[in-house]
């Protein structure tokens, strides 16, 4: 039982260390002064931004009103085909029954 609690300290250790090794790295690569840190997040933060939205493929109100028409019109042809198959088919119909 021992062994046990001793490999389970032995892995918080680790995992202590771990995360204490990935602190100091980033401590090195962040700036010094505030105020440059703020600056670099903020473009940072835009272009992670800017990158999410392109691979979301948003579209802007204007683009998605003018698909909007474009999709009640096309919506309206579909059923004014379908009102006309369904005449020409009744048509049909009315002729087979005739012969």
């Amino acid at each position: 039982m021992k062994s046990s609690g001793i490999q389970e300290e032995k892995g918080v250790n680790r995992r202590a260390s771990l995360i204490d090794d990935l602190v100091q790295r980033v401590e090195k690569i962040l700036p010094k002064e505030p105020r440059l840190m703020k600056e670099e997040m903020e473009e940072h933060l835009k272009a992670v931004l800017h990158s999410a939205f392109d691979k979301a493929e948003l579209v802007t109100r204007e683009e998605f009103d003018i698909q909007a028409r474009v999709l009640a019109r096309t919506r309206q042809s579909v059923d004014a085909l379908k009102r006309q198959l369904e005449s020409l088919e009744a048509r049909l119909d009315q002729r087979d029954l005739g012969d």
